[in-house]
């Protein structure tokens, strides 16, 4: 499966690539600093790459709709008797 970023998505890989470079010019305040603003970036880039695989994949596998009577998550398996809606959730 092929996925691509958008332009915005590559931009702002872009960006955290821009920022790392700009940290690294700064003076450490602490051992443990670079390693920490890596890591967090890394978390912002994984997100962002992932968005193209999301869009590829089946959309429910990341929405649960709400049910519209209850809002709980639709596996209430609400039923309408009438006008009554039965949820698992409320007894």
């Amino acid at each position: 499966m092929i996925a691509y970023l958008t332009e915005k998505e590559n931009k702002i890989i872009k960006m955290t690539a821009d920022l790392w470079n700009e940290i690294l010019e700064l003076r450490s305040a602490h051992p443990s600093d670079n390693d920490e603003m890596i890591r967090s970036i890394h978390q912002i880039q994984d997100c962002i790459m992932a968005r193209p695989i999301k869009r590829k994949i089946n959309y429910n596998v990341f929405f649960v709709p709400k049910c519209e009577e209850c809002q709980h998550n639709n596996d209430c398996k609400f039923q309408r008797n009438g006008t009554e809606h039965l949820c698992k959730y409320e007894g």
